[in-house]
């Protein structure tokens, strides 16, 4: 009763299989409990994660089945054997003596053999007879894993299962957190609305198995959505492919141009003939068609030419050898320029998202409110707020004033970072600044498809409408556009939204962040959007180096 009682204690204190100490001390409470002191035991627990079995070393590192088997492979197709076996048995699988006979029946269990065990004991671990794993018990000695040993460890398997589906449970939880932290739209301010309706779904479930799921709904909620956009991404993102296409055209015409001092094969000329052709097309506007001709030329017509030049042209194998090891990268092409477009943007991304990510720790105490925020060429935020978000804080219009302050000292703030950042990228791309004044609430639905929110109704889908368009929108009768590097763009389209911003930029002059140089705009007619203005705010990016370094200090944080 002693060792059951020590093998009770032990189990409670395993949350996960890697706490080799406790196990050394259970493993010699069941030697006591069984009465026989050469055995070992082992405990292998079954993961799976989307109907597939998952093998990590911190989970089976008490595992006597899978220990040693060297990869992912051998390790699944022992587990499946195994499991195969006590989907169509009950009780535990007793093997006094490993023999060829025994071998053959359960090749799930080759390996141990050449591990040198000689008897083994398999107890299955189930939670309402779905397996979780197995109990091993093992000998290096014939004869002394026999059915004896099973009948006085059966009153400790009811332990054993506890500890393998609290170990599940402890995973399932960190899984679960790592997805709201991640990925999911669920936050702290509505998590609450989450759990009463899965606590209602439950308590109907208990009435009808078929029950579903009620809609989660937000209503009367201000609507707040800020951008700061990459300016001109997309061209200087093509500017950096057709520097890579110049360059590695380049280094092919080098090296046919070597090889034709060595050989005379007409074919170089013609190859020659089509690089320039090339170079000519790379130089002026590049059309898609020419560019998938121009890849697929690189791609195989010149790797194949390469492949036989070595041969022919000797004298060009090492620029061979260096064209290959310059064009070898995950798009198996020169990656040079693009390369230091990508690490600008995402530098600028990451840096601009964690400073967000910062001051909206300090929002979220002024009222708990929904935020989200995009990463794409630049970081889009929304954000929702009302009393239907947070029912047990009285609303008042006093937060939702508060908030807009904050949307527009947060913007103004990442132009001051984004241009700082201009010393720290090898691509100097400057960032705009955009927010959609809109004083009217919203109603916003959880699609539980796309995880994330959506308007609801017809007028509400309007605002979503605007948001979408203005991005690229150009001041009426010009071809300029209204985001400009430096600047913030504040789109209205009721004379109200756009006076209480001004009074917001007013007080943000007055503080120094943002400068007197202030417009006011009309823009072109979108599709379906018509009578938008805008106030367009000049930003005071040269502040000091106090300043920069808090806020490079946020960016960079963690």
């Amino acid at each position: 009763m002693e060792a059951l009682n020590n093998i009770k204690t032990y189990l409670l204190q395993l949350d996960t299989f890697d706490d080799v100490e406790t196990f050394s001390r259970l493993q010699e409470e069941v030697r006591n409990l069984i009465g026989q002191p050469g055995i070992s035991i082992g405990i292998t627990p079954f993961y799976f994660i989307n109907n597939k079995f998952v093998f990590s070393a911190i989970h089976s590192v008490n595992s006597i089945f899978l220990k040693n088997l060297p990869d992912e492979e051998q390790k699944l197709k022992a587990s499946e054997g195994l499991k195969n076996y006590f989907d169509d048995h009950q009780q535990p699988l007793v093997i006094p003596e490993i023999t060829d006979e025994t071998l053959l029946s359960y090749t799930f269990i080759e390996h141990l053999h050449h591990q040198g065990w000689k008897g083994i004991i398999f107890c299955p671990l189930r939670n309402y007879n779905k397996l979780m794993g197995v109990l091993e018990i093992v000998s290096d000695q014939p004869n002394l894993a026999d059915e004896k040993i099973v009948n006085e460890i059966d009153v400790a398997l009811p332990l054993f299962e506890l500890a393998v589906n609290r170990a599940r449970a402890t995973l399932d939880a960190k899984i679960d957190k790592v997805i709201k932290e991640q990925f999911t739209a669920i936050q702290p301010s509505v998590d609450w609305r989450f759990t009463e309706a899965a606590y209602n779904f439950l308590l109907r479930q208990e009435e009808d198995e078929d029950a579903k799921m009620e809609s989660i709904l937000f209503d009367n909620v201000y609507p707040l959505y800020g951008s700061i956009d990459i300016r001109n991404s997309s061209i200087e993102r093509n500017k950096a492919i057709q520097l890579d296409m110049l360059e590695q055209l380049d280094m092919v015409s080098s090296i046919i141009k070597k090889a034709q001092d060595e050989t005379d094969f007409p074919l170089l000329g013609e190859i020659k003939f089509k690089i320039k052709k090339f170079k000519h097309s790379v130089h002026n506007i590049i059309l898609s068609d020419e560019e998938t001709a121009i890849n697929l030329f690189l791609k195989q017509e010149v790797v194949d030419l390469f492949q036989q030049l070595k041969n022919i042209a000797p004298s060009v194998e090492e620029d061979i050898g260096k064209y290959f090891t310059a064009a070898t990268s995950f798009v198996d092409m020169v990656y040079h320029h693009r390369k230091e477009f990508d690490e600008s943007v995402t530098l600028i991304n990451k840096a601009i998202a964690k400073f967000i990510d910062k001051e909206q720790e300090a929002a979220q105490k002024m009222y708990p409110h929904y935020f989200e925020r995009f990463v794409t060429d630049g970081v889009d935020f929304n954000i929702y707020i009302g009393q239907s978000i947070s029912p047990t804080i009285p609303f008042k219009d006093f937060y939702l004033r508060n908030l807009k302050v904050w949307q527009l000292t947060t913007l103004a703030k990442a132009a001051q970072l984004s241009n700082q950042l201009l010393n720290d990228i090898k691509v100097p791309l400057q960032t705009t600044q955009l927010l959609l004044a809109h004083n009217y609430p919203i109603s916003i639905s959880f699609r539980p498809a796309e995880r994330k929110f959506d308007v609801e109704g017809a007028y509400n889908i309007r605002y979503e409408l605007i948001k979408k368009r203005i991005d690229k929108v150009n001041i009426r009768d010009t071809n300029e556009r209204l985001t400009q590097p430096g600047k913030i763009a504040i789109v209205y389209s009721q004379p109200k939204e756009g006076e209480e911003y001004l009074e917001y930029i007013e007080y943000l002059v007055a503080q120094g962040l943002l400068t007197d140089e202030i417009e006011q705009l009309e823009l072109e007619e979108l599709q379906g959007v018509v009578g938008l203005k805008a106030y367009r705010v000049g930003i005071n990016v040269n502040v000091d180096k106090k300043t920069v370094s808090k806020l490079k200090s946020e960016a960079y944080k963690g």
